[in-house]
């Protein structure tokens, strides 16, 4: 992974990279208090997929009631439903605790995606997306 500008880079406990830069945004959450400090966490994984959160995303998901957390799990997952249509990525999979989500990215570069949302499934659509990975799904 490249880091350009201000990033610092360390490892994340979930094996993944994390990389933050200063968000000089000003932007404030319902969750969140944010200063000049506040940062954006992009996190990379093994597969040359990286993901990206930024505030907006942390305030969707939070609005859902969704943590970032049990998102890198859907998208990490295997197997996953997987649709990308121009520059939307849409990813249906369970968390750790067996909770189907449905993440919605945006491709910002080559394999670099900033998650802009996510909801959990209703059980008939989780059930539809395990009759789909049953047959072949990615």
């Amino acid at each position: 992974m490249t880091l350009r500008g201000q990033y610092s880079r360390t490892n994340h406990p979930l094996r993944g990279i994390v990389a933050a830069r200063p968000d000089v945004s000003g932007v404030s959450g319902r969750m969140f208090r944010l200063t000049e400090s506040a940062s954006t966490f992009v996190y990379g994984s093994r597969v040359e997929e990286t993901y990206r959160f930024d505030e907006d995303s942390y305030q969707h998901l939070a609005a859902a009631g969704i943590g970032w957390q049990s998102v890198l799990d859907a998208l990490r997952a295997r197997p996953r439903w997987r649709q990308h249509i121009g520059a939307v990525l849409r990813i249906a999979a369970p968390d750790r605790s067996g909770r189907w989500l449905g993440v919605a990215l945006i491709e910002e570069d080559d394999d670099q995606y900033l998650v802009v949302g996510a909801r959990a499934l209703a059980d008939g659509e989780a059930e539809a997306v395990r009759r789909l990975l049953e047959q072949g799904g990615s």
